[in-house]
């Protein structure tokens, strides 16, 4: 089945730090994309501003008109957006940023080697709408970048990358803003990756996904076993383990060595993806579900913090089938 991706954009220049790993694994995959933009206003305006659910790069419309008309008051019309009835000036507004947020789709998926992107614009929460627009999608894979914001009602790309991972049924690729432009050559495939293990089938769920996903693509996977309490722990069972665990994976999918290192989880894990040269860091994610919970898992989010190279995060609820 083939991938879609989906892209979380902003206009902003941090956000667009997604874009050369979006175009890579695109080339690399094959994938489909869709380019999705969304206005941080009140969901109900959509009711007065109508965009279409996919619009093709070539159509060449602006993609939005005005589907009604707002009463009339005596005594004029708020313009703050405290009301879920918008003034016939916040429609204008939010039709603008309707139009912009479009045009800027469909500039940036030019810079895509796909015959078709779609561009998707919605309104709401951010984290809310962009997995409503996964969810929709076959076969769907988030690629975003872990910082980013510009303007008043556009979505907040670094606050919500957590409330996505948390909540997505799939995986979710992220990358550092400042990193955007490391390392991702569109013509140079991912060909490696970094899995930390722990000994759980939890943290073992990164490696069906990486087969999933690069399936035929020569990937070779580095599994990392780290002991963060060499009191508490038998690095000889870990030994053990790691090796049994890379000659399965190996038999089964994917080529795969392996490592056991002592030290905090985070460090190890940065340390080994430097010392291999991964293209990848591939990691499970840990942590409480739902829009009120917005811990990444303390490991990867430290990974994330100092990470040169681009995590595919699989979230607690993603299916490994």
């Amino acid at each position: 089945m083939t991938t879609r991706l989906i892209v979380p954009l902003d206009l902003s220049a941090t956000a667009e730090a997604a874009l050369p790993l979006a175009r890579r694994l695109a080339k690399q995959l094959n994938a489909e994309v869709t380019l999705v933009s969304i206005l941080e206003v009140p969901s109900s305006f959509g009711h007065y501003v109508e965009t279409p659910t996919t619009t093709r790069l070539d159509d060449g419309a602006t993609g939005f008109r005005r589907t009604s008309t707002i009463p009339d008051s005596p005594y004029g019309q708020w313009s703050g957006w405290s009301s879920s009835e918008p003034s016939a000036k916040q429609v204008e507004e939010v039709a603008e940023e309707t139009a912009a947020a479009e045009r800027y789709l469909t500039t940036v998926g030019r810079s895509f080697e796909c015959d078709h992107v779609e561009k998707v614009v919605r309104f709401g929460s951010p984290a809310e709408r962009i997995l409503e627009v996964a969810e929709t999608r076959d076969n769907p894979l988030i690629v975003l970048a872990s910082h980013g914001r510009t303007g008043i009602g556009r979505a907040i790309i670094g606050s919500v990358a957590s409330r996505v991972v948390q909540a997505a049924r799939h995986p979710v690729f992220v990358v550092r803003a400042r990193n955007g432009n490391d390392q991702q050559d569109p013509d140079t495939p991912f060909s490696s990756a970094l899995v930390p293990v722990d000994g759980s089938t939890f943290a073992e769920r990164a490696i069906p996904q990486l087969s999933k996903l690069f399936e035929g693509a020569g990937m070779k996977l580095n599994l990392l076993y780290v002991i963060e309490t060499p009191r508490f722990a038998n690095k000889g069972h870990a030994e053990e383990y790691a090796k049994w665990l890379a000659n399965q994976v190996s038999e089964a999918d994917l080529p795969a060595g392996y490592e056991v290192t002592e030290g905090r989880p985070s460090d190890e894990i940065n340390a080994a993806a430097a010392r291999h040269d991964v293209d990848m860091i591939a990691m499970s994610t840990h942590g409480r579900t739902g829009f009120d919970r917005f811990v990444l898992g303390s490991v990867a989010e430290r990974v994330l913090h100092v990470s040169e190279r681009p995590l595919l995060l699989i979230p607690a609820r993603a299916s490994v089938e």
